[in-house]
């Protein structure tokens, strides 16, 4: 195995480090992300984008994405592999952070207990819409989806409505 000359300012893990992939001390790849990898390689061929992850002893993980094809040699026997990792570490934890943050997002949203709605500024049409704002409405929640707030009810002064949109597009 090969690594570039980028592989530690890029990983921020040695060099001699990694290449102990899988010995006694080293890092090991995570299961079950290593598996489909390994299959692929048992099977001899062609892969593209394989995920896997290894841990480090500081437990630490590198998310790797793996791409490679069988190498034969003169006389069509399987001679190694030629291939590319990358490290998408960064990548990873920032879709964790985001699944994380919509979660939160979504809960709070939902358990508020101020009446809240997400609303299509460009006709007015609920959304989105939790339990508070269903009951301010009066309606189920089936029937307050898709319908403006001015259809429902809530804007005893149509010129309300109006000023909102036009506060919330600035």
């Amino acid at each position: 195995m090969q690594l570039s000359e980028s592989f530690e300012t890029r990983t921020g893990r040695r060099r001699d480090e990694f290449l102990r992939l899988g010995l006694p001390g080293g890092p090991r790849a995570e299961q079950p992300s290593i598996e489909e990898l390994r299959a692929t390689l048992r099977s001899r061929r062609a892969f593209r984008d394989v995920q896997w992850s290894v841990r480090f002893d500081d437990g630490t993980l590198l998310y790797m994405r793996s791409s490679g094809e069988p190498v034969a040699d003169a006389v069509g026997k399987h001679a190694g592999w030629w291939g590319v990792s990358r490290d998408v570490t960064a990548e990873i934890g920032a879709a964790q952070a985001s699944v994380q943050e919509r979660e939160l997002t979504d809960r709070l949203f939902r358990l508020s207990p101020d009446a809240l709605s997400v609303v299509d500024l460009a006709d007015g049409r609920v959304l989105l819409a939790n339990a508070a704002f269903v009951a301010l409405a009066g309606r189920r929640h089936d029937e307050v989806i898709g319908r403006s707030g001015r259809e429902l009810g809530l804007w005893k002064d149509p010129q309300d409505e109006l000023r909102m949109a036009s506060a919330l597009a600035a």
